[in-house]
Formats: C-alpha cells, sequence, structure tokens
C-alpha cells in the first residue's frame, strides 16, 4: 500500500505527530475554529479567543501524549490507519472540550447537531494533521539525505587530503625510516678504524637484511591510509530551507479543491440540503481549478522565491474569496452567514500553500540527491586516483630500494672487499668509514628524491577492485566475499572490468543515499555454466518511497545483463548479473 501511495507511509511515519502539528494548527483553533458565531456580539469575542487558546492549549497535551504513546517516532509498528484514527479521535474530542469551556464560563454554544460538529471537527483534524504530517516528514527526509551524502562526501574528501599529504612526503619518510634503521645497524658495529672487508659486510648487511625486506613490504602494501574521524558540517537553517523555498511552485489544478471540499462538505449539507450542496460543489470546482489556473500562468513568471510565495499566498486568498463569492451566489444573496467566508478563505490557501511546500521538499530532495551524488561520484573518482597514485608510488619506491638502492649498496661493498691493501687506504683515498657515510648519504637522498622513482606497470583486476573496496571502505564499513575464478575472468577483459567498476561504484554510492548506517556486504561470484559474474551489494537501509529507478542504476542497466534494487527485510540490495 506505501507503494502506491507513498503519502500514507508519511502520514503513519515517525513525524505523524510532532511540535509543528500544534504550531501549524493554532492560527485555525483560535481564530476560525473558534466558534465565534455563536457569541452575542462583538465585545464578547475576546473572552471566545481566550477560551479557544486554552482549548488548544489542551490539545498540546493532548498531542503530546500521543507522541509518547501510540504515535512515538521509534515505534516499532507504523501505520497510516493509527495515525488517521488518533487524528480524528483528536477532532471529535474538541467541540466537546470547547462547549464545556464555555459553559463553565457562561458563554452560549454552537446549536448545531453534535454528529455535524463531530464530523467538521474531524475531518478538518484529519486533513489538517496529515497534511502537517506529510509536509515535515517530506522536508525532515529532504534534510536527513543531505547530511548523509555531506558526511559521506567529507569522508573522500579527508581521504583525499590524507592520501595527498601522504604522498607529497613519501620519500622523505621512507627516507627518515631507512636511516632510523640503518642507524640502529651502525649503532651495533664499530665503525672506527674499520676495514674494507669490514665496510663491505656491512654494507651487504643493510642490503639485505634493511632494504630488501622494506621494499617487499612495500610493494605489497596496498591498504589505505587510516582516516580520522571528521565531524561533517550541520546544516544550517538557510541551507535546510533555502532550496525547498527556492522551488516552491503553484499546487496541482485540483488537488487543493478537492481538501477543501472534504472539509467544508458537512457543513454545507447540514446547512443547505443536497441539492444547494451539489451546486456549490460543482461551482467551487470551476472556480477554483480556474483560479489556479491563473495563479499557474501568473506565478510562473516571477523569479525571486519570497516573491512568489506571497504571490501564491494573495493569489490563494483570492480565489478562496472568488469561491466564497459564488456559494452566495448560488444561494440567491441570502442565507450565507458571513462567518463562515472567513474559515474558507482561510483553510484554501493553507491547503494549497502546504501542497505546495510538499511538492517543493519532494522535488528539490530529488534534485539535490541528483546533484550531490553526481558531486559524490566525482569526489570518489578523484580520491580512487589519488590512492591509485599512492599505492603506485609505493611500488616505484619500492622498485628503488629493490634495484637502485640494493644494487649501490652491493656494487659498493664489491668494490670496498677488493681494496684490502694498506696501500689502497693510505694513497690519498678517503677512510673506510668516511667512504661507507658516503654511500649510505647518497642512497638516502635517492630514496628521498620523489622525480627518480621509476614508472610501474597499472594493477590487474584484483588489484584495482581490491583498491576500490580499500578506498570506499574509509567511509563505511564493507565486508567481502568474492569468488578467486572472478579474477581471471575480469582480467582478460578491459570493458567487463570497467563495468565491474561502475557497478560496485553505483552501489556504494546508492547504500550511503539510502542507507541508514551498518555493514555493507559485497559479494561476486561466477555462474559456472555460463560465466556471468553475479555481483550483489547489501546495505542497511530502505529505497526512497516515491522516487523511482535514479540516473545512475538506469545507465547502469544499459551496460550490464540486468540491474536490480531491490527492498529486503531491513536492507536493500543491489544485484547485477554482468555478461
Amino acid at each position: 500500500m506505501s507503494r502506491q501511495f507513498p503519502w500514507l507511509a508519511r502520514i503513519g511515519g515517525s513525524s505523524a505527530v510532532t511540535r509543528w502539528s500544534w504550531i501549524l494548527t493554532a492560527p485555525f483553533a483560535v481564530t476560525v475554529m473558534g466558534s465565534y458565531i455563536t457569541a452575542r456580539s462583538p465585545r464578547d469575542w475576546p473572552a471566545y479567543f481566550g477560551v479557544a487558546v486554552m482549548v488548544h492549549l489542551i490539545m498540546g497535551i493532548a498531542l503530546l501524549i500521543v507522541w509518547l504513546t501510540v504515535l512515538r517516532p521509534d515505534r516499532p509498528r507504523r501505520s497510516a490507519v493509527v495515525s488517521l484514527l488518533v487524528f480524528a479521535g483528536l477532532g471529535a474530542c474538541r467541540p466537546f472540550l470547547l462547549d464545556a469551556l464555555l459553559v463553565f464560563n457562561g458563554f452560549a454554544t454552537d446549536d448545531r447537531p453534535i454528529p455535524v460538529r463531530l464530523f467538521i471537527n474531524m475531518t478538518t483534524a484529519v486533513v489538517a494533521l496529515s497534511l502537517i504530517a506529510i509536509l515535515v516528514d517530506s522536508v525532515r527526509e529532504h534534510n536527513a539525505m543531505m547530511q548523509r551524502l555531506r558526511a559521506a562526501r567529507t569522508a573522500l574528501d579527508e581521504q583525499r587530503r590524507v592520501d595527498e599529504d601522504y604522498l607529497a612526503g613519501l620519500g622523505r619518510r621512507y627516507a627518515d625510516d631507512l636511516a632510523a634503521q640503518i642507524d640502529s645497524a651502525l649503532a651495533t658495529s664499530n665503525r672506527a678504524g674499520i676495514d674494507p672487508v669490514g665496510g663491505a659486510r656491512l654494507l651487504r648487511g643493510i642490503s639485505e637484511d634493511i632494504v630488501r625486506p622494506m621494499s617487499h613490504a612495500l610493494f605489497d602494501d596496498v591498504t589505505p591510509l587510516p582516516q580520522r574521524a571528521v565531524e561533517p558540517p550541520a546544516l544550517t537553517v538557510r541551507e535546510r530551507m533555502h532550496g525547498v523555498l527556492q522551488a516552491v511552485r503553484p499546487a496541482p489544478l485540483a488537488l487543493p479543491v478537492l481538501l477543501y471540499t472534504v472539509v467544508v462538505f458537512t457543513y454545507l449539507v447540514s446547512s443547505y440540503g443536497v441539492r444547494e450542496t451539489v451546486l456549490q460543489v460543482l461551482a467551487g470546482l470551476v472556480v477554483c481549478v480556474s483560479g489556479n489556473w491563473v495563479v499557474r500562468m501568473a506565478a510562473v513568471r516571477i523569479g525571486g522565491a519570497s516573491t512568489r510565495i506571497l504571490f501564491l499566498t494573495i493569489a490563494y486568498c483570492a480565489v478562496a474569496a472568488v469561491t466564497a463569492v459564488a456559494f452566495w451566489l448560488i444561494l440567491g444573496g441570502v442565507g450565507f452567514p458571513p462567518a463562515f467566508v472567513v474559515p474558507g478563505i482561510a483553510f484554501y490557501p493553507f491547503a494549497a500553500l502546504a501542497i505546495c511546500l510538499i511538492r517543493a521538499a519532494n522535488d528539490q530532495r530529488a534534485l539535490e540527491e541528483q546533484q550531490l551524488a553526481t558531486a559524490l561520484a566525482e569526489q570518489s573518482h578523484l580520491s580512487a586516483e589519488v590512492h591509485g597514485r599512492v599505492v603506485a608510488a609505493r611500488r616505484r619506491l619500492a622498485h628503488v630500494l629493490h634495484s637502485s638502492v640494493q644494487g649501490e649498496l652491493v656494487a659498493a661493498a664489491l668494490m670496498m672487499h677488493s681494496a684490502t691493501t694498506v696501500s689502497d687506504r693510505s694513497s690519498g683515498r678517503p677512510s673506510v668509514e668516511t667512504t661507507v657515510s658516503e654511500i649510505l648519504d647518497r642512497v638516502l637522498d635517492e630514496v628521498a628524491r620523489e622525480e627518480t622513482r621509476p614508472r610501474i606497470p597499472s594493477s590487474d583486476a584484483e588489484q584495482q577492485i581490491t583498491e576500490l573496496v580499500a578506498m570506499w571502505a574509509s567511509a563505511v564499513p564493507v565486508h567481502t566475499d568474492i569468488d578467486p575464478d572472478v579474477w581471471p575472468l575480469l582480467s582478460a577483459s578491459p570493458v567487463r572490468l570497467e563495468h565491474a567498476i561502475d557497478v560496485l561504484s553505483e552501489g556504494f554510492t546508492n547504500a550511503i543515499r539510502h542507507g541508514t548506517g551498518g555493514t555493507l556486504h559485497l559479494t561476486m561470484v561466477v555462474d559456472p555454466r555460463t560465466s556471468v559474474i553475479c555481483i550483489g551489494i547489501r546495505s542497511p537501509g530502505r529505497i526512497a518511497r516515491d522516487v523511482g529507478d535514479g540516473v545512475g542504476l538506469t545507465a547502469l542497466a544499459e551496460k550490464v545483463g540486468t540491474a536490480e534494487l531491490v527492498q529486503e527485510r531491513g536492507s536493500v540490495l543491489l544485484s547485477v548479473r554482468l555478461n
């Protein structure tokens, strides 16, 4: 049901009752719903206003009790039916509470039949509180999406910064590490008066026991750098509302008048009968739909958000006023209580503007989700590129250690070993100790100079995907289960490998947009019958209720065999078959 009617899920969701339920209904509760029509004279209106304020304060306490019990945000089972029944119950209690306080203060009460008053209050409460619940839930979901994607982007930005800082000083750091290990080795030997044989043995020991293990460890190191926890910047009130207000557009032509008709229908039937009610409803539909069309045509020409919202407010009030005049003309200019014009004019713009804001929140959420997802993909690509440079730099440095540095140390050791006579040492040549120091300084300088590092060929499929998963694991925890038969199939086809990387990038991006936090599970297996690679990415969360397939998933489905994003119990699964 919630799939077909997403607004029902919002009515029964965590925002069914909020402080906005009380705040936004206050203007109506203390004015048009204050039973002023029963006052003996306008001098009694301040007293009626005080009673209406007291009634709304008591209804606020009732809303708080409901929020703490049957409609608490963290309830395990959420139902729109329960919310609607609670709204109707609150509306049914209001006329009794209002009459009790009026009688207590010695004022006259509404003399209309109690069933009529009950139905009017119940329908008004259900429509108004439902609209507020949908509006608040839409705005909150938009804010949560922005904050979630901003957090992921902040984590990726931080990882990129750490990688770049690491890359900038990689050679110097390993040169310092190598120097420290060499100093430790030299501390255990006596370099004073060392002979060439001892110097050669010292250089060969540094090459085999220090440089070689370091080069092997550095070449095999493909892990991402540890990332510090980063607190993403919180959304400001301006950031939360600016985009929504900018996206406000006119309401649909018919929906506001339908809600308006639901609210006033009982009053019309009970006051004027079925015949006049049918005429008034038809006239209201024609006037409101025509008026909404005029409003739409005029509003699209207004650029500024504040000016457009002000125009919509005035225009919808004018449409309601024209509708009330049409009702009065149908009745022949008589029998139309003037006080009824005020509720009609008040509720219609409320319903129309609420619909405008709901649509704006949903449209802006979808737009910003696409924009932020695009930005996240760009950041991911840049971060992956920098991380690849880090891994490549490690391997280039490992190559320098393994070839140039070790080769120079071994060659120097051989040359030094051949100089074994005293005459060689006294023929103006530097001492063995000086020679060893010069050689070590030279190799350390070679390690520190980044421009001397040769290029290493690009990684194969296993290396690329492992590094990609490691990069994403810096933003969210990732558990992998990959069939070893996947690697040769991907390595044999660069296009297939590119598509697999696209699948992982889209899957991880979706997990961050729609997820609620927790470990992502990645599986890659090979169908032995067809050699099709099956990829699954499961993440905790729910698919957005009122949006279809995104641009990324649609584009992905055009590349691969099949791609589906399905909702499972408590999680979302991206399932892809890579032909």
